[in-house]
């Protein structure tokens, strides 16, 4: 998808081409139309928390909505070491202009669980991930891998 707060579209477009070749960006708003032809839908996770949500890159909450709308399958890959108790404290905001009108716009988005089919780590892979598993993958990490004697 495209991403307008940051710009962060060129940098992808540019290292994702090395990989796959060709790279489409889709404007955020036509999200619906291109989920038809989808099989899934993948995004990676800034952090993954108790409170029973990921953040991630805005954009990414509206993405899933969509693809349970269109019964396409969401995926969400993140290490262990991103799992945390509780919830963020707050989502940092931009300033983002259009002409002379200017509107607080965060950065990430507090995606449920609820939207996630399936929470690939490199701990395991969780299907339906809930509150819980979030808190056991972070003791995971903690007991087994931070702390294996312990």
């Amino acid at each position: 998808m495209e991403s307008k707060p940051g710009n962060e579209i060129y940098q992808a477009i540019k290292d994702y081409s090395n990989y796959v070749g060709n790279v489409i960006p889709i404007p955020d708003s036509s999200i619906a139309h291109f989920m038809r032809d989808a099989n899934y839908v993948l995004s990676g996770a800034d952090g993954l928390y108790s409170d029973g949500y990921f953040i991630n890159k805005v954009g990414t909450e509206t993405l899933f909505i969509v693809a349970h709308r269109f019964d396409v399958s969401t995926i969400v890959i993140a290490e262990s070491y991103k799992a945390s108790s509780g919830g963020a404290n707050e989502v940092y905001m931009i300033d983002f202009n259009v002409d002379d009108v200017s509107v607080q716009v965060p950065l990430f988005d507090e995606v449920p669980l609820d939207l996630v089919d399936y929470l690939i780590t490199d701990l395991g892979i969780i299907k339906k991930p809930k509150p819980e598993d979030v808190e056991n993958l972070r003791e995971l990490l903690i007991n087994n891998v931070l702390n294996p004697s312990g």
